[in-house]
């Protein structure tokens, strides 16, 4: 059996496509129109080595990946990588779903807390 995102798969990715976060490789970046059939729009959208899907970019990630790779022309970004998560952002509102990018590994790894197990004699504790 297949999901009904298995089997119904949109045109380009998405943010459900980004549930766990994917390190890919940029293949290319074209200008296409994008949208619905009341309305669309020329954007560019990333393409990625082993994925047949284009992911639109709105003007944050592109200004993102612009920064990471050092690069302002979007036709310069084959063969970087980039890591593409799920996250949240405030829109009309309310807070939504949305995917960003972040250099690969770039992941806050957590702290240990300061609330440790440790026992401190209280001889150890100058005065």
């Amino acid at each position: 059996m297949a999901t009904v995102s298995e089997r119904y798969q949109k045109a380009y990715l998405s943010t459900p496509d980004f549930e766990q976060a994917r390190v890919l490789t940029i293949s290319r970046c074209v200008e296409m129109e994008v949208g619905t059939d009341e309305s669309t729009d020329k954007k560019p959208v990333l393409f990625f080595q082993g994925v047949e899907r284009g992911w639109p970019l709105n003007k944050t990630n592109w200004e993102t990946i612009s920064a990471l790779t050092g690069q302002g022309d979007d036709d310069n970004w084959a063969n970087y990588q980039i890591e593409i998560f799920k996250t949240q952002t405030q829109f009309g509102g309310k807070m939504v779903d949305c995917a960003r990018v972040r250099a690969p590994g770039s992941v806050p790894q957590p702290q240990p807390s300061i609330m440790t197990s440790q026992v401190v004699r209280a001889e150890d504790i100058p005065f």
